[in-house]
């Protein structure tokens, strides 16, 4: 029995600790990282190679939307644990608790939204030439698509100010079980199935003819969609763990718990919460690991502006990124 009550007392005493001083610090270092990728993502996707590509206008996109995030929510997050100021400090009145709250759930919606728009990009890029879908693969199409995901993701996020108002102080749901059925259900299971279609349309029309992918082999396009898969699982994984988390908290709200059991479900909300806001700060890094077009035209651009030296590419590189930016004026010609 004293050998219980000990091991319980460590394990309290050892995950109150790390939630008091360690994970309550993660934040400033996904939002360092995270502004620091968003900026490095900005000047590639900009450079004379990518910026006519379609796929690079939603990763611009979405990397505005992840600069978002991590500079409103995760932000607020930090302070919120840190040092009190949470929701309640800046959501005063009515009007900020509801205009607050919709664009904590908008925000995420949004860089996620631009995620799928990039994937039937993809998607449109691996049907049939004579297919009307890879219209979706000219510039004045895609911007289409951008309005329509923003309106999409203000309409899944609508629920938030609905279900949320500021009562005698205090900015709380006024319906929490349908609004955390909404949630879960928009910004958790959703995006992710939708994800995983995507992927597999992708997929199979790329099995049944590889000459059916207009984008030759050096193209900018054809290289970006590999990553896409990368992106795909590390999102998923990301977004679920911590939906799986929320939707066991929102059913055992009400149950009675030890001390012990509530300090653990502390411990894993913070660590789960925090792991989630990776979703924001890891295109970057999937983008130079995943692809070899974005490390290249990314050192070409240090090379040239920063460090002032000519960029000393091999044959083979050089080949091919003049390979990919002729490609790229054939299309705009043909699309012309």
């Amino acid at each position: 029995m004293s050998s219980n009550v000990t091991v319980t007392s460590f394990t309290v005493s050892t995950l109150t600790f790390l939630s008091q001083n360690v994970i309550i610090h993660l934040p400033i270092i996904l939002i360092f990282f995270g502004n620091l990728g968003c900026l490095c993502n900005y000047i590639t996707f900009l450079q004379k190679l990518l910026r006519s590509n379609t796929c690079s206008l939603y990763s611009l996109c979405g990397s505005t939307a992840d600069f978002l995030v991590l500079n409103v929510n995760l932000l607020q997050v930090y302070l919120s644990s840190a040092f009190q100021l949470g929701i309640n400090y800046f959501a005063s009145t009515r009007f900020l608790c509801k205009f607050f709250l919709y664009l904590l759930v908008l925000l995420p919606q949004l860089s996620t939204t631009f995620l799928l728009l990039s994937l039937i990009d993809r998607y449109a890029c691996s049907c049939p030439l004579q297919s009307k879908i890879r219209k979706i693969n000219q510039y004045q199409y895609a911007r289409y698509l951008v309005a329509s995901g923003i309106f999409y993701s203000m309409i899944a996020s609508a629920h938030s100010p609905i279900f949320y108002d500021n009562i005698h102080g205090f900015c709380i749901s006024t319906n929490p079980g349908l609004n955390s059925i909404l949630y879960i259900i928009f910004s958790g299971l959703l995006q992710p199935f939708l994800m995983l279609i995507l992927f597999l349309m992708t997929y199979k029309n790329v099995l049944q003819s590889r000459q059916r992918i207009s984008c030759s082999k050096g193209d900018s396009t054809s290289v970006l969609i590999g990553e896409k898969i990368l992106t795909i699982v590390v999102t998923a994984v990301l977004s679920l763990q911590w939906i799986i988390f929320y939707t066991y908290s929102m059913v055992t709200m009400n149950v009675l718990s030890s001390v012990e059991r509530q300090t653990i479900e502390t411990f894993v909300s913070g660590l789960s919460n925090t792991i989630y806001y990776i979703n924001n700060t890891k295109s970057f890094y999937l983008y130079t690991l995943s692809s070899d077009l974005f490390r290249k035209t990314l050192r070409r651009f240090i090379f040239k502006y920063v460090l002032h030296k000519p960029y000393l590419a091999t044959t083979t590189q050089m080949n091919t990124l003049t390979n990919m930016f002729s490609v790229q004026v054939a299309n705009k010609t043909q699309q012309g």
